[in-house]
């Protein structure tokens, strides 16, 4: 799988379907699956966060592995734009005081935390909240480092920030396969 042509592979996963090719998805090197989610997870400049969710869906019925392998080398722009959309993070300053300001608003109904210092709400569509749950409780314990970044990403940056800096990447690998950039195929 990893000698195929990065097109071709992606031309075989969508004529299979996302659930078909696990096989060949599992075993597809990153620089293919960050190919092929360049070219699905994009309505022309703007990350399409449906086709990204299956992305991510998909790799972690790969696997755990291939889905922290893929988090922990893509662009942290790229996932951090995703959970953003999916979560709201608030984080107390201390979370064992109930005189912060933060903690009072946190509702246990709304919120859940995996460490007593992020406080986690989603916000995405109902259907993705399993999805999104699974990924924190298995980064959690494996890579905190990556869960921190997740974490604070969400809380700090902006989403058009994101979007850009991910663009940037996208362009980027697509340029070093051929692709012209969207403005200048734009005028051919």
């Amino acid at each position: 799988v990893r000698a195929l042509p990065k097109q071709e592979l992606f031309f075989a996963v969508q004529e299979l379907g996302k659930e078909g090719a696990i096989e060949l998805i599992s075993r597809a090197s990153l620089e293919q699956i960050n190919f092929m989610l360049d070219l699905d997870c994009w309505k022309r400049d703007e990350i399409d966060l449906d086709k990204t969710r299956e992305w991510v869906k998909t790799l972690s019925e790969c696997s755990p592995r291939k889905l922290i392998s893929w988090l922990q080398k893509t662009d942290p722009e790229f996932f951090t734009y995703f959970f953003k959309n999916q979560i709201k993070v608030v984080k107390p300053t201390d979370p064992s005081d109930p005189d912060d300001p933060a903690f009072g608003e946190l509702s246990s109904e709304l919120y859940f935390t995996l460490d007593n210092q992020y406080f986690i709400e989603f916000i995405g569509p109902a259907e993705a909240q399993d999805l999104i749950y699974q990924i924190l409780d298995l980064i959690f314990p494996i890579d905190k480092s990556l869960y921190f970044t997740i974490m604070e990403g969400v809380i700090w940056e902006l989403n058009m920030e994101l979007e850009e800096g991910a663009r940037h990447w996208r362009e980027a690998r697509l340029g070093d396969a051929g692709f012209s950039p969207l403005e200048e195929a734009m005028e051919i």
